[in-house]
């Protein structure tokens, strides 16, 4: 992976999403963290495949079924998954990177 120049001009598997992985700084596990030993706060979307209709890069990823593949490039980060196993995810625009979560609510 360390010898790709362009991660957003991978070819991807018709229904493979790539993102880069943002970890949580909380004791606090997501749903499908297990599975791949990361502890995600969310993915950002750096490809598609071909057949992702519903999402680009640059939409987040909250959850994710059965994990995540995860790759490390130039130190950082980044999860392979399926779009038939993300649960949750919006666009760019509406979701607030700069929020951060305490022990009983979303703030920013």
């Amino acid at each position: 992976m360390e010898r790709i120049k362009n991660l957003e001009e991978l070819i991807l598997r018709p229904d493979a999403v790539f993102g880069k992985i943002k970890k949580i700084d909380s004791k606090i596990i997501l749903p499908g963290a297990n599975e791949s030993r990361v502890a995600l706060d969310y993915t950002e979307i750096v490809a598609v495949g071909n057949k992702v209709e519903d999402l680009e890069p640059g939409d987040i990823v909250l959850d994710v079924a059965n994990g995540v593949e995860a790759y490390t490039v130039d130190g950082v980060e980044y999860g392979l998954m399926y779009r038939g196993n993300i649960r949750i995810a919006v666009k760019k625009d509406n979701f607030n990177k700069l929020a951060k979560q305490t022990k009983n609510t979303l703030t920013s």
